[in-house]
């Protein structure tokens, strides 16, 4: 089966709590996911209870006929926070809160618990790949919901809450077997769909930056292999593979053991 991992469009920055609708950019961004997905075949849509996933979930439902399933364990870590402001927001502003899910070092105290924001993740996303074997599952979530799962699917070390930035409306693919076990990362950061639009993505001057190195490098692809540790106490070797760098796609193959992602790390 397929995970499609879908962010969020923009949100509105709201206080006195974290779960806000989204802004009128985010409408927009989504109107136009939904153009680009609704030409594949999408069997079961889910979608994160709080606002902005819901919101962003409702133009591809409505385009397919469908009843997004509301998945409680897909919510964002900041779930019970008391106010959201959208991360670029507070880098632009020199706020230091942009940090607070970047690394466990600077976890937020009113976030959910690491540990529990991860199992919760983990045993909801495994639900789906249980339960719609040979079937495409978009799943409309969170940055942190789709940078733990890569993450955890990655081995990545446990003090690295993900190893990339999802964008807004971006989609990240898993290709997922319940009978293996094997977990592979097929795209990162799918957003062809607002190329040319004039809408923002939130990528950071950084981001932007890498993105136009690795166009530069090949009018159209780059390929790269490497190998590496998980940390520096466990020097068990594991191949990574990208297997295409392009401006709209970063193409990644994982092979994992015969057993779904840890539960913990």
């Amino acid at each position: 089966m397929q995970l499609l991992l879908i962010r969020h469009g923009l949100p509105v920055p709201i206080e006195g709590h974290a779960d806000p609708e989204l802004d009128e950019i985010g409408h927009a961004q989504s109107q136009h996911l939904a153009e680009y997905l609704a030409s594949e075949r999408i069997d079961v849509i889910y979608t994160s209870p709080m606002h902005r996933a819901r919101q962003t979930a409702a133009p591809l439902a409505e385009r397919l006929g469908m009843e997004p399933i509301v998945e409680p364990d897909v919510a964002e870590s900041d779930k019970d926070g008391t106010s959201y402001v959208p991360v670029e927001q507070l880098k632009a502003a020199g706020d230091p809160r942009w940090r607070e899910a970047v690394a466990v070092s600077d976890w937020a105290e009113e976030r959910e618990p690491l540990d529990a924001f991860h199992e919760r993740v983990m045993a909801g996303i495994e639900r789906m790949v249980d339960a719609h074997a040979g079937q495409n599952v978009a799943v409309f979530c969170h940055g942190g919901v789709i940078a733990r799962y890569t993450a955890t699917i990655l081995e990545l070390p446990w003090e690295r809450t993900g190893f990339f930035y999802p964008l807004y409306t971006s989609v990240t693919r898993v290709a997922a077997s319940s009978s293996s076990g094997i977990r592979s990362i097929l795209t990162v950061n799918e957003t062809a769909h607002l190329r040319g639009t004039g809408l923002p993505t939130g990528a950071s001057d950084g981001e932007r930056r890498s993105q136009s190195v690795a166009q530069r490098r090949s009018k159209r692809w780059s390929w790269v292999t490497w190998s590496g540790v998980r940390s520096s106490s466990d020097r068990t070797p594991r191949s990574f593979m990208v297997r295409a760098i392009s401006s709209e796609r970063i193409w990644i193959a994982r092979s994992t053991p015969a057993s779904p992602p840890a539960m913990r790390p």
